[in-house]
């Protein structure tokens, strides 16, 4: 079973990512929470989050499941040091969307795996060669559903929930 590294912005959360790190811990998913300040700049950023990837493959001696979601701040940087530092990243979409910059886009095509709520994205993800989509569709019953439906993904990706 691979570790699975949520890479997030301390302090509070926006709402999607706090329901998947609470169904992640209810489904039983092993998961790590690594927090960077967000007072940083982008830099400083990505060497903390290069660091921490590259001790936690040092530590469990298998490529880990990196994931970054697009409500956080530096998504860009967040995947980059997640590939550089040897992780499979899983890039999750927020309701807004993919981003449409042009440094954002070329970061995306480093993402191994992609969780798209719409089918739009989900159809420009699946030109990126080697990139693993699942569209879980756009969920009108909540935060809830939407974390569930990810959280399944992550399970089989990671290798299943951890047996305490």
């Amino acid at each position: 079973m691979r570790q699975c590294l949520v890479l997030c912005d301390s302090g509070s959360q926006p709402g999607e990512v706090e329901a998947l790190l609470g169904m992640a811990s209810k489904a039983g998913l092993r998961h790590q929470v690594y927090r960077t300040p967000t007072n940083s700049n982008a830099v400083a950023n990505w060497l903390r989050c290069y660091q921490h990837i590259g001790a936690v493959k040092t530590w469990t001696a298998k490529r880990p499941v990196v994931v970054v979601h697009a409500a956080q701040s530096y998504p860009r940087s967040r995947v980059l040091a997640g590939v550089l530092a040897g992780g499979d990243v899983v890039y999750i979409e927020s309701e807004c969307g993919l981003p449409r910059d042009f440094l954002s886009r070329l970061a995306l095509r480093k993402a191994r795996y992609a969780i798209c709520r719409s089918d739009e994205s989900a159809r420009l993800m699946k030109r990126v060669p080697g990139c693993i989509v699942v569209n879980i569709g756009v969920d009108k019953t909540g935060l809830a559903n939407v974390a569930q439906k990810t959280t399944d993904v992550l399970l089989g990706w990671s290798g299943g929930p951890t047996n305490d």
